[in-house]
């Protein structure tokens, strides 16, 4: 059996036939792409029909629609496709794998299982509608620490998102997605939780590029307070669950990163001002309360 699935919920095709053609191009084929359509209106078997038998493809069409829901469960129902795979890959249909993305993979599997870690993050790039960079490469440590890579994120000195990770079937079994609104964080917490809040492992001599565009979530702004909704429950996750995972200096972004989110939910109102005052005093953090005071007359 394969050791990696590569699965893809399809819904748009504008930039299939690309994704498609990246996984023609692997210059190892130890791999099987599973493709859930989210019942779309463009059916996709013009494109699916041109790479067939050039890698193992399984292909099913759901009867509904979920992703306008829940993308977590149009992406739970494509990973139930699989084969017990001991490994998979959620992939954009509008993103694109470097021609060694499987080859390297397969290059550091071993060491990766011997090492216990269930997350893998290769370089990745954003490029735009018209295929144009629209970043750098970002690379990583070859381990990492994902509290850290998280909240270099946040500060906007690395980048993440779906595409570019593989991740063990068995973290995925014990952990599955959190069902964020439009998955928005979903795969964030995948990554803390999947690694216990500890290493990933960092490939950088393959690339994935991440596609920014009207028509994927993240190029939207018609949805920013939807975003925000996930965004509060995602830091309400962490701090309720998860607060003893990290240490001092992440606990004081965390707050205040909550702080922000349940302000841009909530505005300005009294029991907003309660809520995150007993949150800053049953944390013990009166300083970071006395300046959320003066944000709350001042800012908001």
């Amino acid at each position: 059996m394969k050791q990696l699935a590569i699965i893809i919920p399809y819904y748009n095709k504008k930039y299939f036939g690309e994704t498609l053609q990246s996984l023609a191009n692997q210059i190892d084929k130890r791999f099987v792409v599973y493709i859930g359509n989210d019942n779309s209106p463009n059916d996709p078997l013009d494109v699916l029909q041109q790479y067939e038998g050039q890698f193992d493809m399984v292909y099913q069409k759901f009867e509904t629609n979920l992703g306008g829901t829940s993308l977590t469960q149009q992406w739970d129902r494509c990973i139930a496709l699989c084969q017990n795979e001991p490994w998979l890959m959620i992939l954009g249909d509008d993103d694109v794998l470097g021609h060694n993305v499987v080859a390297a993979f397969y290059a550091h599997v071993n060491e990766i299982v011997s090492q216990n870690l269930h997350v893998i993050r290769f370089a990745s790039v954003l490029f735009n509608e018209k295929d144009q960079s629209e970043s750098k490469t970002y690379t990583h440590q070859k381990q990492d620490n994902t509290r850290a890579l998280y909240f270099k994120k946040i500060k906007h000195q690395s980048r993440s998102s779906l595409s570019e990770h593989i991740f063990s079937n068995k973290a995925y079994q014990q952990f599955g997605f959190k069902n964020y609104p439009l998955a928005w964080h979903s795969d964030d917490m995948a990554w803390l939780e999947f690694s216990n809040f500890a290493d990933l492992y960092g490939i950088n001599e393959a690339i994935v590029r991440v596609r920014m565009s009207h028509d994927n979530i993240s190029g939207q702004r018609s949805n920013l307070r939807q975003k925000e909704l996930a965004s509060f429950e995602f830091y309400q996750d962490l701090i309720e669950k998860y607060w003893s995972k990290f240490n001092e200096n992440e606990k004081k972004m965390l707050l205040q990163q909550f702080e922000f989110k349940t302000m841009a939910v909530h505005q300005k109102k009294i029991n907003t001002f309660v809520k995150i005052s007993k949150l800053y005093l049953s944390k013990g953090y009166f300083e970071q309360l006395l300046r959320f005071l003066i944000r709350f007359l001042i800012k908001y």
